[in-house]
């Protein structure tokens, strides 16, 4: 399912594709994971539009959050708020990529139990 919808600094598309209710803690972690991205798309990228994918596959849940922006020189720097995404992606033994070619893309996968056994 595609949602739209304009935040202030930039037009937001959502798309999920999740049947199953994750684990308390693997929600408040997307949860905190999409407010920090979209803390950095408005204070560090001229992103006109940014996106959220959640989908969901039979081991492990996918969220992709990507933007059209390119990094601000002075924002190369890397702050606490991918090292805090980082953080909480490694705590459920999930796996964080980061690419900065065509705007801004966070690719995370993290297994449905949290566990990688």
């Amino acid at each position: 399912m595609e949602y739209y919808k304009k935040i202030s600094f930039c037009k937001v598309v959502y798309n999920y594709n999740i049947t199953g209710n994750p684990e308390k803690k693997i929600k408040y972690a997307f949860i905190s994971i999409v407010k920090e991205a979209f803390s950095n798309i408005m204070k560090h990228s001229d992103a006109t539009h940014a996106y959220v994918t959640l989908n969901e596959h039979p081991g492990f849940y996918q969220l992709i959050i990507r933007d059209n922006g390119t990094v601000k020189s002075d924002s190369k720097k890397e702050g606490l708020g991918l090292k805090n995404m980082e953080e909480r992606v490694n705590s459920l033994n999930g796996i964080i990529n980061i690419n900065e070619r065509n705007g801004f893309e966070i690719f995370i996968s993290i297994p449905k139990d949290g566990n990688n056994e």
